[in-house]
């Protein structure tokens, strides 16, 4: 084909030099001879053409049948060697080849692909000898064990659960990179981000190999500026009280503050934007927050770039709500926020969450109450729509006491002021928690309402988490009429999980 090719190409050349050469010209030349020269010439090309052309297509009728009688076997045996800790089983079982399968090339290239993937071999080969496929591998090292030399601020232990290589795993190169970064990411969380790791490997026998990362943790690099621009209501004094990052103060040296986190970065933004919120700015907006290592690292600059707009006073206040039996004036009364007041998003807030108690005292829980704020930038006022969704009146399906493991249910469903089938009250569900509370058996206690088994239904399912109720004492005295005395007290509050007290004392 080569050669077809090559003598094709130079037909082309020559017949285009032919088309080119001059129809008439001042020099003498003579165009006929050259062109019956030229024709002469394509005489001996055609014929190797054409002899070439007669084999091609033999060789084109003959190849097929060659390549295909000989590119596919049927496998007698697969032959595995170079492994010592896999064993030949597991690679067969990873292997896509079983004897007896008739296969070809691409099937090897798949099977070595199934090898690599489960990245127990560092170099496989798989070669054809007759009808037997030979395999040869190269086995991963086992990690023996994970060292990090060279930390400081942060010890192994904290370190080493965090990378969570356990000794016996097969090690790769991916593997000390992974953990590379883990360690990097927990010196930046850390404040250290000219920190640097250096993962190495001593090789052992039994192609076994110890992981070592060496540490530069570097200096602990802090907050040292904090900036805001857009700023003209409040000073940059006061914004700095708001947020949770400070700067770094030598006398602070215990504060974790003063570090730099992008994660309190956020943070912080919420903070400035709900400190506007809560004074009329209800078009405030946090356009940007930067921080930044200085060129010389000694430390961050953080940057808040604000935008204020107009302060807002409270103008329309209406109510539409989708129950029908429900007293608008009374809900509006739970608003803490007057016409004419400053916009507090704060207030408006609370008056949400009153108006949700407020419906769930009158039976209607998981109720939907959605504000709607429309500022008037021209009129600086905002009108505030507050939408209540459809509901219906709801019981209490069932009650459920969760994680008391020593108390009793029948101790704390008897401080309740609700019980299964009454109609759900918020009220009486917030008096049962603190009922709850007062006992003084529980740490914490949680009433959480979930829905039950129709849309009417509610469960209420109460969360505790006990705590210790006894206490020991011992008393040891002296007189000189009695001499030496000694006692001894025992008071447990909730004995055997009952609700009843015992005390017993000796002396």
């Amino acid at each position: 084909a080569f050669l077809i090719e090559t003598i094709l190409l130079e037909m082309r050349v020559d017949d285009t030099q032919m088309k080119r050469l001059p129809e008439y010209s001042d020099e003498s030349i003579d165009c006929s001879t050259q062109t019956d020269t030229r024709k002469s010439s394509y005489m001996p090309r055609l014929a190797i053409f054409s002899v070439l052309l007669i084999c091609s297509f033999f060789s084109v009728v003959q190849a097929p049948r060659a390549v295909a009688a000989d590119s596919r076997i049927t496998i007698s045996e697969i032959v595995v060697s170079g492994n010592s800790r896999v064993s030949d089983s597991t690679i067969g079982a990873y292997l896509p080849l079983q004897i007896g399968d008739t296969i070809s090339e691409d099937n090897l290239d798949t099977a070595i692909d199934s090898l690599f993937a489960t990245k127990l071999f560092n170099d496989i080969s798989i070669e054809l000898d007759g009808t037997r496929i030979v395999i040869s591998v190269i086995e991963n090292p086992i990690i023996n064990r994970v060292n990090i030399e060279g930390n400081d601020a942060l010890d192994d232990e904290r370190l080493l659960a965090e990378l969570d290589i356990q000794p016996r795993r097969v090690y790769t190169q991916k593997v000390a990179v992974q953990a590379t970064q883990q360690l990097l990411e927990i010196y930046r969380l850390a404040g250290r981000y000219s920190a640097e790791v250096t993962p190495k490997i001593v090789r052992l026998e039994n192609n076994r190999v110890d992981l070592i990362f060496e540490v530069d943790e570097g200096p602990l690099i802090k907050i040292s500026s904090i900036s805001f621009i857009g700023n003209e209501k409040f000073s940059d004094f006061a914004l700095r009280q708001v947020i949770s990052s400070r700067k770094a103060r030598w006398w602070a040296f215990l504060s974790s503050v003063d570090k730099y986190d992008e994660g309190r970065l956020d943070y912080d933004s919420m903070l400035l934007r709900q400190f506007y919120l809560n004074r009329g700015y209800a078009g405030v907006d946090i356009k940007r927050v930067q921080g930044g290592l200085l060129p010389d690292r000694s430390g961050f600059a953080l940057t808040f770039e604000i935008e204020e707009g107009p302060r807002y006073k409270v103008g329309d206040f209406s109510f539409s709500s989708q129950i029908t039996d429900v007293n608008i004036s009374e809900l509006r009364d739970e608003v803490p926020l007057e016409k004419d007041g400053w916009y507090n998003a704060l207030a408006l807030e609370q008056g949400l969450l009153n108006i949700t108690n407020a419906l769930g005292n009158i039976g209607y829980a998981f109720v939907n109450v959605r504000p709607e704020v429309k500022p008037d930038e021209l009129l600086g006022i905002v009108d505030i729509e507050i939408a209540i969704g459809e509901g219906r009146k709801n019981y209490i399906e069932r009650v459920e006491v969760v994680n008391n493991s020593r108390t009793k249910d029948s101790v704390i469903r008897r401080e309740l002021e609700i019980v299964e089938g009454d109609p759900y009250n918020q009220l009486k569900l917030d008096k049962s928690l603190r009922n709850i509370k007062n006992l003084g058996f529980f740490k914490d206690v949680d009433i959480r309402t979930v829905r039950g088994s129709g849309e009417d239904q509610t469960v209420a399912k109460i969360n505790v988490e006990e705590q210790s109720t006894g206490d020991f004492s011992v008393g040891i005295g002296y007189s000189s009429i009695e001499k030496s005395s000694v006692s001894f007290g025992i008071n447990e509050r909730n004995f055997l999980g009952t609700g009843r007290g015992l005390k017993l004392g000796a002396s």
